[in-house]
């Protein structure tokens, strides 16, 4: 068997029972952390918008729940607006080379709802995603040179929802590498650094469709489609579609022998703060400081930051992407809004005076060099992290440091069990009473014991 057969026939075969309870538990933490994301995102108007169009092409079915809305549309489309939701506030999860859970957990969940499917097929699904995914993403990166014009990230997550939605569908192995295959052919193009370039909310709304995407492509290897089973293989194959110059065959048949041995869904990342994630470690330590001495937003002069990533040095105030990719605006919002949530993102505070004039004392600190993101990611890759610094100087020319090697919520610095309830309550605050809050939780946290879906997501809303 080739790749995509071998990755196809471990994501068909997976049961519950064979997971090591480490592996089940993180799977229920994604599950909890995503479905918050989804929820904070529904009241913006970002989120509003993705609602109404998702009802628009929900085609009069009634298969899946729209999360945080409570509309009802078809499986497909729930899956594009709850794709889409979960990145609005960027405050989702992240993996190596993108954000597995937009699509694993939004394709699985509707189409868990639509099938009636149990907790534990959930919990099956999204495992099986994130391995499917981490080693496929890892293994068709470009080169550096390359990555400075082309990055797919966007490109890979599709496998994600394939897979999941797949598992759900109880897809044979046949079937799953057809799904996978696809997927990959129905990817979105490699777009990044455009997204990057424009700071157009395109990128929120294009995560909608990776999840879209592949459970389409789970749906047409159930109804008997057939073929693209080698996506993986070759020098035409899916590196070529996603844009990349290079495809490490060698380390791809390595971690194919790891498969139900090293679960890389353990080395997920959580997001503390709804920010980019460039934008994490410079929060841990700004708020920290501001915490610490009992800094008032008037007694601020500048805010030095080391090392300077050019991508966060800007805000244009254009947007929630916009406003996610600003180091200068998460700063300034963070004084004025110390609780993360949706309200980071609400027009009057992204167009804020007081945060605008915060905004321009955010600058580079004299010495600090300038960081590469391409070269930052192969960091990342191989374990480690950019350090950083930050200096707040007050009106009475007190200056107060700190710095921090990983940011709160890499596996070497993790987000405990409690963090991740807090966080949940944060983002889903502004939609659920707090007691329909806690049923969600305790319903997640025991999602095993769940044995039709329905019973989670008529809570989700």
């Amino acid at each position: 068997m080739g790749a995509t057969e071998i990755l196809a026939d471990y994501a068909a075969n997976l049961r519950y029972e064979d997971l090591p309870e480490p592996v089940v538990e993180q799977a229920k933490r994604i599950i909890l952390d995503t479905v918050g994301c989804i929820i904070g995102g529904v009241p913006l108007p970002l989120g509003k918008s993705i609602v109404e169009l998702a009802e628009e092409m929900g085609g009069g079915a009634s298969d899946s729940t729209i999360i945080g809305s409570g509309a009802k549309v078809s499986c497909v489309a729930a899956a594009y607006a709850n794709g889409a939701l979960s990145d609005v506030l960027d405050w989702n999860d992240m993996l190596y080379v993108g954000h597995p859970a937009t699509a694993a957990v939004t394709a699985g969940l509707a189409m868990a709802e639509r099938e009636g499917a149990s907790g534990r097929q959930l919990i099956e699904a999204v495992v099986a995603a994130y391995e499917v995914f981490g080693r496929i993403g890892i293994c068709v990166q470009p080169s550096e040179a390359r990555q400075q014009a082309l990055w797919g990230m966007l490109t890979w997550i599709p496998f994600n929802s394939a897979v999941a939605a797949g598992k759900i569908l109880g897809l044979d192995s046949v079937q799953m590498a057809t799904a996978i295959g696809t997927a990959g052919a129905f990817a979105p193009l490699g777009a990044c650094w455009k997204y990057v370039e424009t700071r157009s909310d395109t990128y929120h709304y294009n995560h909608g469709m990776t999840s879209m995407a592949g459970l389409f492509a789970a749906l047409h290897a159930h109804k008997g489609l057939t073929g693209m089973n080698t996506i993986l293989e070759g020098p035409t194959g899916f590196w070529v579609l996603a844009g990349s110059d290079q495809c490490d065959f060698d380390r791809l048949d390595a971690l194919l022998t790891t498969l139900g041995k090293d679960y890389w869904i353990l080395q997920t990342l959580y997001k503390r703060w709804p920010a980019n994630l460039w934008v994490q470690s410079y929060l841990d330590v700004f708020t920290g400081l501001i915490g610490k001495h009992h800094i008032a937003a008037e007694d601020i002069e500048e805010i030095n930051v080391s090392p300077a990533l050019g991508m966060l040095m800007t805000y244009r105030a254009s947007g929630t992407m916009d406003a996610a990719f600003s180091l200068a605006y998460m700063l300034a919002i963070s004084l004025y809004e110390p609780e993360p949530g949706p309200q980071w993102y609400t027009d009057d505070n992204m167009h804020s005076p007081k945060v605008l004039d915060m905004v321009k004392k955010v600058k580079k600190a004299d010495g600090a060099q300038d960081a590469d993101l391409n070269h930052e990611f192969r960091n990342y890759w191989n374990g480690y992290w950019m350090p950083v610094q930050v200096e707040i100087v007050t009106t009475g020319k007190q200056r107060f440091s700190g710095h921090a090697t990983y940011p709160k919520g890499h596996p070497a610095n993790p987000l405990t069990h409690d963090d991740l309830r807090t966080k949940f309550r944060y983002a889903a605050s502004a939609v659920l009473q707090q007691n329909r809050i806690d049923e969600i939780i305790s319903t997640i946290e025991r999602l095993e014991d769940v044995s039709d879906m329905a019973q989670l997501v008529t809570l989700l809303h």
